[in-house]
């Protein structure tokens, strides 16, 4: 389901609302005041931000009044600050909401005469939020068509199983990548070399029937997003793009591969390499730094292209070294590299974080 981004919304966008007659959907809801201080309207005001975040996330419009469903006309709000509503919206929400606050972002929109004050909420996909005022009455709320309800036993329980559904499709998804690098399936084939294969999920690839918006990547042709320090080259395929340093031995220098649900997959060969004083012996060091500056790198690519890929909410991170018998458990350079550990598994992973 599309959810307005607040980058979209300004105050063109307003008028054309109210002019236009939007229709308020899931998740879209249109308020025409702000709420006041009565225990009445904090109660609605943790409903509506709560079902918006338990249904697919959404939109909240103040200042705009509606009528049978549909905006009607604006009602800018005066002499409030939307910094300081916004302040006691998350203080709110931080004591009266269950497991954890919502995720918010928020954006003051000038419109004559006044402002109106933009609310997107994040899809919750780690379990229903609940709420509940000073009375301990917890409730859980959702969004149907243009309008909130509460959530039924069934509701809830299946929230809670959707859960685990996703963070499984997470890890599966990152299992069956790395089985395509270790049967040489993958879109670069690395064969006897360690190879490191870092995945960055997030959970909304795997519930929102929708994929992200691939252009926004051609920013990195201005040089934004390096791989081992060099310029990235795009290379479209069927998965999504593809980025490998802009030089000719970049199979050793890392791919990071971007999947249209939003993924983030990077991969590249780590050895084995001779040491210097044991060029006798090449071998391949769990910590060495050349391999950990590989991993900086890369997390600090991922890092900058999900802003980029707009993509929500929580993330499964994995970080594995495959073809790793024989890899030695040490730094580099290790003093005593012929007595250091030596690794008896094919493959290393570092415990997922989530």
């Amino acid at each position: 389901m599309t959810v307005l981004r607040l980058d979209q919304i300004d105050g063109a966008l307003i008028n054309d609302i109210c002019k236009d007659g939007w229709p308020e959907s899931q998740t879209l809801e249109f308020k025409r005041e702000w709420y006041t201080s009565s225990d009445k309207d904090k109660d609605e005001m943790l409903k509506d931000i709560c079902a918006m975040a338990n249904t697919d996330g959404g939109i909240l419009l103040y200042g705009i009044q509606e009528q049978l469903g549909k905006a009607c006309k604006l009602a800018p709000m005066v002499g409030v600050v939307g910094t300081t509503l916004i302040s006691k919206l998350r203080q709110h929400l931080a004591v009266w909401v269950k497991p954890s606050a919502p995720r918010i972002e928020c954006k003051e929109i000038s419109v004559e005469l006044g402002i109106v004050l933009a609310i997107k909420v994040e899809r919750s996909l780690t379990g229903p939020y609940c709420y509940g005022l000073n009375n301990g009455d917890t409730k859980f709320a959702k969004r149907f068509v243009n309008g909130t309800t509460q959530m039924s036993y069934e509701d809830i329980r299946s929230a809670f199983t959707a859960e685990g559904q996703v963070l499984e499709a997470a890890r599966a998804f990152i299992r069956q990548r790395i089985e395509l690098f270790k049967s040489d399936d993958a879109p670069v084939v690395y064969g006897e070399a360690s190879t490191v294969v870092i995945h960055m999920v997030p959970l909304s690839s795997f519930s929102l029937v929708q994929t992200v918006d691939l252009s926004v990547i051609d920013q990195i042709s201005t040089g934004k997003l390096r791989l081992a320090g060099t310029a990235s080259r795009i290379r479209p395929n069927i998965d999504g793009l593809r980025l490998q340093p802009d030089s000719t031995s970049y199979v050793n220098e890392g791919q990071l591969q971007i999947f249209r649900r939003g993924s983030i997959e990077y991969s590249a060969s780590v050895g084995p390499r001779a040491y210097r004083d044991h060029k006798d012996l090449p071998v391949t060091a769990v910590l060495d730094w050349d391999l950990m500056q590989q991993v900086f790198n890369a997390i600090h690519c991922i890092v900058e292209c999900i802003p980029l890929l707009q993509t929500e909410g929580p993330c499964v991170l994995a970080y594995s070294l495959l073809t790793s018998r024989g890899a030695v458990l040490s730094s580099d350079p290790p003093k005593n590299l012929r007595y250091s550990p030596v690794s008896d598994r094919a493959r290393l992973e570092v415990p997922t974080l989530f």
